[in-house]
């Protein structure tokens, strides 16, 4: 599994990944590599880990 983004210019898309568990205490995973803001060709990964996620529930992964 590569962590880059999506190589097509001009746009370079992020790539986003989530991971779910349907099992108890249903933690979820979720992931993007975004093109970097400064000089860099490398990507900018994120990741973010929540607990009991339920249906209905939200979560937003943003850069700073």
């Amino acid at each position: 599994m590569t962590r880059d983004h999506e190589p097509d210019p001009p746009i370079l898309t992020a790539r986003i990944t989530a991971l779910l568990s349907r099992t108890a205490p249903h933690p979820a995973v979720f992931g993007a590599a975004r093109p970097s803001c400064g000089a860099r060709t490398s990507s900018d990964v994120m990741t973010l880990t929540v607990e009991d996620v339920e249906p209905g529930d939200a979560a937003l992964l943003r850069s700073a």
